[in-house]
C-alpha cells in the first residue's frame, strides 16, 4: 500500500518526494505515469518532474525553436488555448526554497487527485462534445521541487533562511557559498542571496512593469543576469514549451501566521488590466470565484497583497497562452514562520494542524483539474460555432460585443443580473 503524502511529515526529503510520485506507477487503471528528467541545478542537484496521462503516446517533439521568446508580453494578451490542444495542467512549488508548505499542498493535490483520477477522465470523456473527432487527452504534470539547492540548505539547518538558488551573484558571494561546501557547513548560505528564480523569466523581466531596480542586484529577489539564465528556470520552461502546457498553478505559502492565504491571477507585475483582452480577464476572473475558500483575498498581484514583481512564472506562462494562477498558502498559527521548524521530524499534535491545513487547501487544486477539461470543451465548442456564424454576423456581434462589455465595466455591483453577454454561461 502507497504512503500517504502526510506520513512523510512537515519535511520531506528531496529523495522520499520522488520516491513517494514514484510508487503510484501502475497503482492507476485509466493513467500511465512518466518521470521526466529536467537536468541539473546550480549544484548539480537532480530536477525531476511526473507526468500523469491517459495518452503516453502523444508527446510533443521538441525543439529549441520554441524558446524563442520576447523579453516583454505582447499587449491585448489572450489565453483562449486552440481547438487541437490537449489538456496539459502544470503544478509546481518550492520555487521559493523555504516555502514547504507549498510542496505540503501540491503533494496533498496530487493525492487527492490520482486517487480519483479513473472516475476523473471517464466524467471528462463523457463530457465531450460529439463533434470533435480525436480522443480526448489530459495531462497533470507535478514539479514539486523546483529549487532543490535552497531547499537542501533549509533541510540542513532546520531553518527557512534560504530562498534563492545558489547561483552566486558577486565574488564575494561565491568564495562564501565555495567554502562552505568545501567545509560541508550550510550555516552561512543563509546569508548569501543569488537568483531569485521567480525573478528570472522574460514576461517584464525588465521594462517600466517590471519593478526591478538597481538597488535589487544581489538581494533576496535579484533577478539574475537575463531571463532564463538559470537551469531551474529552464527546465520549468521546458516542461511548459514541450509538453505544450494548457493550465498552470504555483503553489507558494505566506512569510508569517495571521497573514491571509491568496489567490491570484495575472498580472504579478505592474502592467495594467487594460493590456489584457476583456473575456481573458473576466475568465480569470470568474476562475478565482469558483476556486477560493473561505478567508482568501484574490486578484492579481496588486489587488490581493499591494505588491508587485516582474519576471514571474505567472506573467510568463500566461503570455505563452496558458490559464495561469498563484496559491499562497496560510502559515498556520503553530508555527512562527513559513518554515513551520519547530515541527521537523513529528508526525503528531501540532504538525497534524499544519498537515490537515495542507489538505484542505488541496480542494483548490482539486476544483482546478476539474475546470480545465470544461475550460477546453467550452473553448473547442465556441470556436466551432464561430467558424461557421461569424462571417454572417461580424457586424451584429461587433455592435453586441461592445454593449456587452461596456454594460459589465461599467456595473461593478453587477446589477444587472439578468444581462447575459454572448458566450457567457448563465
Amino acid at each position: 500500500m502507497i504512503t500517504r503524502a502526510s506520513e512523510l511529515g512537515v519535511h520531506p526529503t528531496a529523495q522520499d518526494v520522488d520516491k513517494w510520485f514514484l510508487n503510484h506507477q501502475g497503482l492507476h487503471n485509466s493513467i500511465s505515469m512518466e518521470r521526466i528528467s529536467l537536468g541539473k541545478s546550480v549544484q548539480h542537484r537532480t530536477l525531476f518532474a511526473n507526468r500523469f496521462t491517459n495518452t503516453p503516446d502523444r508527446l510533443t517533439e521538441f525543439s529549441d525553436e520554441k524558446f524563442l521568446t520576447n523579453h516583454r508580453l505582447e499587449t491585448k494578451i489572450s489565453s483562449e488555448p486552440t481547438e487541437d490542444e490537449q489538456v496539459v495542467i502544470l503544478m509546481q512549488s518550492l520555487i521559493h526554497g523555504n516555502e514547504v508548505l507549498g510542496l505540503l499542498t501540491l503533494m496533498q493535490i496530487a493525492e487527492r487527485v490520482l486517487a480519483e483520477v479513473d472516475t476523473l477522465l471517464s466524467n471528462k470523456q463523457n463530457l465531450r462534445s460529439s463533434s470533435l473527432k480525436s480522443k480526448p487527452s489530459f495531462s497533470i504534470i507535478f514539479f514539486p521541487i523546483v529549487n532543490p539547492d535552497a531547499y537542501h540548505v533549509n533541510l540542513q539547518v532546520n531553518a527557512g533562511c534560504r530562498r534563492t538558488n545558489l547561483r552566486p551573484c558577486s565574488k564575494e558571494q561565491e568564495q562564501i557559498i565555495q567554502l562552505n561546501l568545501s567545509d560541508k557547513s550550510v550555516f552561512a548560505m543563509c546569508y548569501t542571496n543569488a537568483v531569485d528564480l521567480n525573478r528570472n523569466f522574460p514576461a517584464d523581466w525588465d521594462g517600466q512593469y517590471s519593478a526591478f531596480s538597481e538597488e535589487h542586484f544581489c538581494s533576496f529577489n535579484h533577478r539574475g543576469a537575463a531571463p532564463f539564465s538559470e537551469p531551474e528556470t529552464q527546465a520549468v520552461k521546458k516542461l511548459v514549451l514541450e509538453y505544450n502546457v494548457t493550465h498552470f498553478i504555483r503553489l507558494h505559502s505566506r512569510a508569517v501566521p495571521r497573514m491571509q492565504p491568496l489567490l491570484i491571477h495575472p498580472f504579478a507585475s505592474f502592467r495594467p488590466m487594460a493590456d489584457m483582452l476583456p473575456q481573458t480577464e473576466a475568465k480569470h476572473r470568474q476562475w478565482v470565484k469558483l476556486m477560493r475558500l473561505r478567508g482568501y483575498k484574490v486578484g492579481t498581484a496588486l489587488e490581493a497583497i499591494e505588491y508587485a514583481a516582474g519576471g514571474t512564472t505567472l506573467d510568463w506562462t500566461f503570455s505563452q497562452k496558458i490559464m495561469a494562477f498563484v496559491h499562497e498558502a496560510a502559515v498556520p498559527n503553530v508555527c512562527t514562520d513559513r518554515w513551520c521548524g519547530e515541527y521537523k521530524n513529528l508526525h503528531t499534535g501540532n504538525s497534524n494542524i499544519i498537515l490537515k491545513q495542507t489538505i484542505k487547501d488541496s480542494e483548490i487544486g482539486s476544483i482546478f483539474v476539474k475546470l480545465a477539461p470544461e475550460d477546453q470543451i467550452m473553448q473547442s465548442n465556441q470556436t466551432s460555432f464561430l467558424h461557421f456564424w461569424l462571417p454572417q454576423n461580424l457586424c451584429i456581434l461587433s455592435t453586441f460585443g461592445m454593449f456587452c462589455i461596456f454594460a459589465r465595466r461599467s456595473n461593478p455591483i453587477k446589477k444587472l443580473k439578468k444581462f447575459i453577454c454572448w458566450g457567457q454561461k448563465k
